[in-house]
């Protein structure tokens, strides 16, 4: 059962806040971070927003949400990437990502999806083609 709260993260805040909580509140502790890449895989990406991730651990080099599933997997399912759709931990920062994409119906996807020109155009007629023409009929 997903809050609203959670279903407004992006995969940069649902990280930060995982860190934020592993360090128990403490901004200095997630850049002094020593996390390598057998304890964390988030890791790379703890400083959030305009900030290049930081591969110099040892980490693989993957995407936020990749890295968001791989935690998932080797945290709270002990290895098993089979497990990870029903995690029960519906109160984790991660867990709406823990697919590794975006949730379906998100609206932050959503209002993304629309600034980037990817939404498909509604229609009030599904049956009626889409016009190539300007509204007013006259040919440019």
């Amino acid at each position: 059962m997903k809050t609203r709260k959670q279903t407004r993260l992006s995969p940069v805040e649902a990280i930060r806040r995982k860190c934020l909580e592993c360090v128990c509140g403490d901004l200095a502790e997630i850049r002094n971070c020593t996390a390598t890449s057998d304890k964390c895989e988030i890791f790379p990406f703890r400083m959030g927003r305009g900030h290049k991730p930081d591969w110099s651990h040892g980490h693989e080099k993957c995407t936020r949400l990749q890295a968001i599933r791989k935690e998932c997997i080797r945290v709270c399912m002990n290895h098993h990437p089979n497990y990870v759709p029903g995690c029960p931990s519906v109160n984790c920062d991660l867990y709406c990502f823990r697919n590794g994409h975006w949730p379906v119906g998100s609206a932050i996807r959503s209002k993304r999806a629309d600034l980037s020109g990817l939404a498909k155009p509604e229609s009030t007629n599904a049956e009626q083609p889409l016009s190539l023409q300007p509204p007013d009929g006259k040919r440019g």
